[in-house]
């Protein structure tokens, strides 16, 4: 009979590696050592002065984390007052966007103009796409180093850090980012929706958050605020998810002028009796 503090076998060996990881470095370090010279090393001056500034500065941040870090944590836990709620992504962002420099980024629809693919390319994420008029892959388009058909999105959710909702809301798209594509995501990677929170199934979202399946999620819609309807509880209480008020538009300076310059066009194009630029497709929805 095992005890209840028993662990399987097996379970040894994974830590087994883990100890080698912590203890090796040590043993290096411990080879490297001047032993002959070791306590005259340590007691010399210079010694003396960087252990004393370590005591202080760790005395200081176990100090600080105590004083302000625990009551911070519980008001941020427990509290439910409007102003902790608005405070507390700000505070929780760390935690929910990984240190990714180098990463892939998926852009689920493109759209016609590439909206974030610059960005992106800019901070050094690779970036992959996929768009509903797109019959093969295609290289360096609009920003992407890859744009697929939308058919493919399992296959590059699992290989994206960063899956990015930009799409319009069509039938088509309604819930399409659902419990399929959250299994397909690295358990490291977080959901961006800037599109419309309907499509993407909330229910399967905060499963996969609770659960650990993904790390987190940044939503700037949900589903129900085109009614009216306020964001479900776990949207503003879980710590993985940052709820921001729909305004990732404003996040683009320069966007204003290439949409007065496209009114200005289409205002002669009417007034001249010419197809207009950039129609509404009645039956696509956008």
């Amino acid at each position: 009979m095992h005890r209840p503090t028993d662990v399987p076998r097996w379970v040894y060996i994974p830590a087994a590696v883990g100890t080698a990881f912590v203890v090796l470095p040590l043993l290096a370090i411990a080879i490297k050592v001047d032993w002959p010279n070791f306590w005259s090393l340590i007691t010399s001056s210079s010694s003396k002065t960087a252990l004393l500034l370590s005591l202080k500065t760790a005395a200081a941040s176990t100090a600080l984390c105590v004083l302000f870090g625990v009551p911070m944590a519980l008001v941020l836990a427990r509290s439910r007052a409007r102003p902790v709620r608005l405070l507390r992504p700000l505070i929780l962002l760390p935690l929910v966007l990984p240190p990714v420099v180098g990463g892939i980024a998926l852009l689920y629809a493109f759209g016609r103009v590439g909206l974030l693919g610059r960005y992106l390319e800019a901070a050094g994420l690779r970036v992959i796409a996929t768009r509903r008029s797109a019959d093969a892959p295609a290289t360096d388009t609009d920003g992407a180093d890859l744009v697929l058909p939308a058919d493919r999105i399992l296959q590059v959710a699992a290989e994206s850090d960063f899956l990015a909702v930009c799409a319009q809301l069509t039938p088509e798209t309604r819930g399409l980012v659902d419990g399929k594509v959250f299994a397909a995501m690295k358990p490291g990677a977080v959901l961006i929706n800037i599109a419309r929170g309907e499509e993407v199934d909330e229910d399967a979202l905060i499963a996969a958050v609770t659960t650990g399946r993904i790390r987190g999620a940044v939503l700037d819609v949900y589903d129900g605020e085109l009614a009216g309807r306020p964001p479900r509880a776990e949207l503003l209480d879980l710590p993985q998810i940052l709820l921001t008020p729909h305004i990732s538009a404003r996040g683009d300076a320069g966007l204003a002028g290439p949409i007065r310059r496209l009114f200005a066009e289409n205002l002669r194009r009417f007034l001249d009796d010419r197809p207009l630029l950039n129609v509404v497709d009645r039956d696509r929805g956008y």
